[in-house]
């Protein structure tokens, strides 16, 4: 029977600093060390732990709402995540409509959520 590596790792809100780094290409700078790792698995999840999205209207809670931009998803493309998982505290931070992009932000990189 041939080995399958996967790989499940930590929350990932590409917001600030973080979201900056992704929207200009230095994907190297996040993932750093971490990226021949990456590059070497057969599938890798990635808790994605907030919405990919322009929307602007928050939902009404308590806490935070965080958001990153759609562009974000190219940085979990190049870090060979296949999956990005939503089950979180945040993805509906923006509603439906901020989920539903992160939704099509997936689809159009070709990463399974």
């Amino acid at each position: 029977m041939d080995e399958i590596k996967l790989l499940f790792v930590g929350d990932y809100a590409p917001v600030n600093r973080i979201e900056h780094l992704a929207v200009s290409g230095k994907y190297d700078n996040i993932f750093n060390d971490l990226i021949p790792e990456l590059k070497d698995v057969d599938y890798s999840v990635i808790p994605l732990e907030c919405a990919l999205t322009d929307e602007t209207e928050k939902i009404n809670k308590i806490g935070p709402s965080i958001k990153g931009r759609s562009e974000n998803i190219e940085a979990i493309k190049y870090a060979n995540f296949k999956l990005a998982a939503m089950a979180n505290n945040h993805i509906m931070d923006y509603g439906v409509n901020g989920m539903k992009s992160t939704i099509a932000a997936c689809e159009k990189a070709g990463i399974d959520y």
